[in-house]
């Protein structure tokens, strides 16, 4: 069975705020990083790709792929890759943790 994507809520809802911290200053800012970040998830259906991010050092149960400034933690669950939340890392990583 072929790997696919799927997007948690707060996932999605993390691109959204994105998508309108930037749209505020430029649309078409907004759409290029949201739409980076949206193909860089596709980069993991590849063969063995899934794993090219790292262990996470603050949350060992994620995955992480780092796109610019921030930080995409994803799961691995049999055919499925889970991508939980799309994080600042210019914001407190403490935050992280309590994920």
């Amino acid at each position: 069975m072929e790997k696919q994507i799927i997007w948690t809520k707060p996932a999605i809802k993390d691109l959204q705020n994105i998508y309108e911290y930037y749209s505020e200053y430029s649309i078409q800012a907004a759409n290029k990083l949201v739409s980076n970040l949206h193909s860089q998830t596709l980069n993991l259906l590849g063969s063995g790709n899934e794993n090219v991010g790292q262990i996470d050092e603050i949350n060992i149960k994620y995955r992480r792929i780092i796109v610019g400034f921030y930080k995409i933690l994803y799961r691995i669950l049999e055919n499925q890759i889970l991508i939980n939340r799309i994080f600042d890392c210019r914001q407190n990583p403490d935050i992280l943790s309590k994920m």
